[in-house]
């Protein structure tokens, strides 16, 4: 009877030690969630900004290679008279 008695106490006090325990590992757990969902909503944000740096830069790029075409469009003769230089430079495939 003693034996059963000790082993009865035991087991309240593993479950009052567990009970202590819960309402630390809820705010682990939820604290855990909370910093993963800042993680990815910071890589989002990285994201984004990364493909808006790429994009100004490719326009940056673009309106480069237009102004550098912008006198063969204009001026035919200089179309005529670069061609030979173009086709030297970048032959045809």
């Amino acid at each position: 009877m003693i034996r059963k008695r000790l082993a009865s106490l035991r087991l309240r006090l593993w479950l009052l030690v567990f009970l202590a325990f819960m309402p630390a590992l809820g705010l682990m757990v939820y604290t855990a969630l909370e910093q993963r969902q800042h993680a990815v909503k910071e890589v989002k944000n990285q994201a984004l900004r990364m493909a808006q740096i790429a994009s100004s830069d490719q326009e940056r790029r673009i309106d480069g290679t237009r102004y550098l075409l912008m006198p063969w469009h204009m001026y035919p003769t200089c179309a005529t008279a670069m061609r030979p230089h173009a086709i030297a430079f970048w032959p045809p495939s």
